[in-house]
């Protein structure tokens, strides 16, 4: 499967073999997914309550269960949001302060201006 480059040429070679290295959005993808899921705590006790009220008309099996898949699925949601939002920010990084190009045939590295 060929690689489709969307880069800007590399300023020195000029060769179109030229990757984005993204280090800013995938940093912010991963703090912001480990806070997400650590504040996601609140979200997963949330989730927990309403999961058993749910889950208790179907006895107390249904509550233990629904308040498990509750809280389960508060702090993955709370994780998945907080992973968008760090990636968005470092995104916004890459393309303003870093130098997120790098030549395939060179190596040299360089900012998208």
């Amino acid at each position: 499967m060929p690689l489709l480059f969307s880069s800007p040429p590399c300023p020195v070679c000029h060769s179109p073999r030229v990757l984005p290295r993204d280090w800013g959005r995938r940093t912010g993808a991963i703090v912001g997914a480990v806070a997400g899921a650590s504040g996601g705590w609140v979200g997963a006790l949330r989730g927990a309550r309403l999961g058993s009220v749910a889950g208790a008309a179907a006895g107390p099996t249904g509550a233990v269960l629904g308040t498990m898949a509750g809280a389960v699925l508060g702090a993955l949601a709370a994780g998945a949001a907080g992973c968008e939002l760090g990636a968005h920010a470092g995104q916004t990084f890459d393309h303003q302060l870093f130098h997120n190009h790098r030549c395939l045939d060179c190596g040299f590295v360089f900012p998208m201006r």
